[in-house]
């Protein structure tokens, strides 16, 4: 909300004008239900519209599921002691109210927003047996160009001066997967487990090894939906420098039909507000009012797109159980 949507959308036209063949992606952060600008819900669809026309990858981030990460992170920790000034005491442990000792507002939540991006960046900077270039990403999963948004989750989960309090004993590498693909984890509000994977990247750190990959991804088939098309639909990387104080981590990106829910939510908040027009003079000022019309009608298709998506991943799974392989319906 407020100039970040515009500004930023404003920047991101501006990019593609001028580099038309660079990669362009962005972190955006999308406000909560109870957002304190009024006119969040139209800056959040406005910028969605232009997000899906300009950035070629995404990464949606909820101050709402941010807010939840920090407070879990508090409870976890608060019976143990933490240095002042760091992301676990005062505002940094999801407080974000008033700064606590030696901290700043809001430190916690931009703190695990950082995280994403350096194990994001983490194969420019160091080697790796499987590095995964940054241009991978989208060539890998975006099969559709207007559905470029991943959404994103890690474990440990944590800002980066405080990776080791969240993973203070050895996890195994099964446990980081499991932690990684948590809802609990996702820095959004949506669970890829009752969705659709268009494709799916696991981006190790540390001292991890190929079988203990495959032996995971072996695991996580049976748990994941993918669509018929791309069952397959993992890209796997290994830097071999995990995060400061830690063994190993492992950051999952997911294209995933479940997105779909935050896009709704999103539109019916904006609904509630254009169904009777109040703000719109607002902005009419400075665009003319058929912005409004167009941004929904993408939002609602992209929401239509990942819908028959997921009900053709659905469908087709029912089949499969319904007719296994060997047995004929047809009559003798």
């Amino acid at each position: 909300g407020g100039t970040g949507s515009g500004v930023g959308s404003y920047i991101l036209g501006m990019l593609e004008d001028e580099y038309p063949d660079v990669y362009r992606f962005s972190t955006s952060v999308f406000p909560s239900e109870e957002d304190d600008v009024i006119t969040s819900p139209y800056n959040a669809l406005l910028s969605l519209s232009q997000l899906t026309q300009h950035a070629d990858c995404t990464f949606p981030i909820e101050n709402a599921s941010l807010a939840a990460i920090c407070e879990r992170i508090a409870d976890q920790f608060s019976k143990q002691p933490t240095k002042e000034g760091t992301s676990l005491s005062g505002v940094d442990a999801g407080n974000s109210g008033s700064a606590g000792p030696g901290g700043r507002p809001f430190d916690g939540m931009n703190g695990i927003a950082a995280s994403l991006l350096l194990n994001l960046t983490s194969s420019v900077r160091f080697e790796g047996a499987l590095n995964v270039d940054l241009n991978e990403i989208t060539m890998n999963l975006v099969p559709f160009p207007r559905l470029h948004f991943l959404l994103s989750s890690m474990a440990p989960l944590a800002s980066p001066r405080d990776l080791a309090k969240a993973a203070p004993s050895q996890r195994s590498i099964d446990a980081l997967c499991s932690a990684a693909l948590a809802p609990q984890h996702c820095l959004c509000s949506a669970d890829p487990r009752r969705g659709a994977y268009l494709a799916c990247a696991l981006l190790f750190r540390g001292g991890v090894t190929l079988s203990d990959v495959n032996r995971n991804i072996t695991k996580l088939k049976s748990q994941l939906r993918f669509v018929r098309w791309n069952p397959e639909g993992f890209k796997v990387g290994l830097c071999a420098v995990p995060p400061a104080n830690v063994a190993h981590s492992l950051l999952h990106l997911g294209n995933n039909t479940c997105i779909r829910h935050t896009f709704e939510a999103m539109q019916a908040r904006f609904h509630k507000l254009y169904r009777k027009k109040v703000y719109v003079h607002h902005y009419t000022e400075y665009m003319e009012s058929t912005c409004f019309d167009e941004a929904t009608e993408l939002a609602q298709s992209l929401i239509s797109e990942y819908n028959d998506l997921d009900r053709n991943a659905h469908e087709n799974l029912t089949t499969c159980r319904m007719q296994p392989i060997g047995i004929s319906s047809k009559p003798y």
